[in-house]
């Protein structure tokens, strides 16, 4: 159980910090070519801007037309929910013979990371 809320509360923070990285990105690249440039948090200003503008729609529109963002908004989220964090519990093991010396040199590389 403990298992299952550490994966969820790992994906929830990574939907949640995910606009992080564009602003950390940009603010980096400012300061590496000697700008200011902005804040590591402007994404989320800019979402939080573009959420409370009103909808445009053409006259002639379906419902499928306004309910495709939300819909792909969703399949995105369930995505990221679904999907497994990494593996946590467990090693591959080889199985077959020939395995044993690519296996034990992936481990070599992972543990020098």
């Amino acid at each position: 159980m403990r298992g299952n809320v550490l994966a969820i509360a790992v994906q929830l923070s990574g939907l949640v910090l995910a606009p992080l990285l564009p602003g950390v990105i940009q603010t980096i690249k400012a300061r590496l070519q000697g700008r200011v440039g902005t804040s590591p948090l402007q994404p989320y200003r800019d979402l939080r801007r573009l959420w409370g503008k009103r909808s445009v729609a053409p006259h002639d529109s379906t419902y499928v037309y306004r309910l495709a963002p939300s819909l792909s908004a969703a399949a995105l989220a369930s995505a990221v929910l679904v999907a497994p964090p990494g593996a946590v519990q467990g090693v591959h093991k080889p199985e077959r013979a020939g395995e044993e010396d690519a296996f034990a040199a992936r481990q070599s590389v992972l543990a020098a990371l």
